[in-house]
């Protein structure tokens, strides 16, 4: 499964391949067109890979709002959360689709926006796994991280952001940090 799908039209395809080697060089795991393979169904390959896919990246330049393909596959992943809005160098982002002119458009060149958009989806989508439990006999240190856990599972804000912080230096667990600390700042903390 790819962490990232590009959806752009061919006109563009240079920065398609661009965006696609700088984004598998920092780690993703990329699918873009240039994966069809003759005799393959377009719709169902794309639209299986936009659902498979954490993020979706569109690159809207003036070939890719007159594609229908490239309006379709935006629609597909907006629809399941998961689209990244950019632009090519030379495009106006007022003149994206009008139901896009709404989402922040980035420009494709502004790696490292992209790169944080696509790590802030890519968190969103894993599935978190709950906190084991230590087993008995417990040291106050464990018996401590227990009850911070069921205040945070209770909806205490502040255990919330303070169990995001332990997952975060203490674990190295981006996905579990990032989790509590957005049940935290949804409840207004941070």
């Amino acid at each position: 499964m790819a962490d990232v799908a590009i959806s752009y039209s061919s006109n563009d395809r240079p920065i398609a391949a661009a965006l696609a080697r700088d984004l598998t060089a920092r780690g993703f795991d990329v699918w873009w067109d240039f994966a069809l393979y003759a005799g393959d169904d377009f719709h169902d390959v794309i639209r299986a890979e936009i659902a498979k896919a954490k993020a979706v990246v569109v690159i809207w330049s003036e070939a890719a709002v007159a594609s229908a393909w490239v309006r379709g596959e935006a629609v597909e992943a907006s629809d399941l959360g998961k689209l990244i809005s950019t632009h090519a160098p030379s495009f106006d982002p007022r003149k994206a689709p009008i139901n896009f002119r709404t989402l922040h458009c980035e420009p494709v060149v502004n790696r490292e926006r992209v790169v944080d958009a696509i790590k802030r989806k890519v968190v969103k989508v894993k599935t978190r796994q709950e906190v084991s439990i230590p087993a008995v006999p417990w040291t106050s240190d464990d018996v401590q991280m227990v009850e911070l856990h069921s205040k945070a599972k209770a909806g205490d804000a502040e255990s919330q952001f303070v169990m995001g912080s332990f997952h975060e230096f203490w674990y190295g667990d981006a996905v579990e940090a990032a989790y509590w600390y957005r049940r935290a700042m949804e409840q207004g903390y941070g």
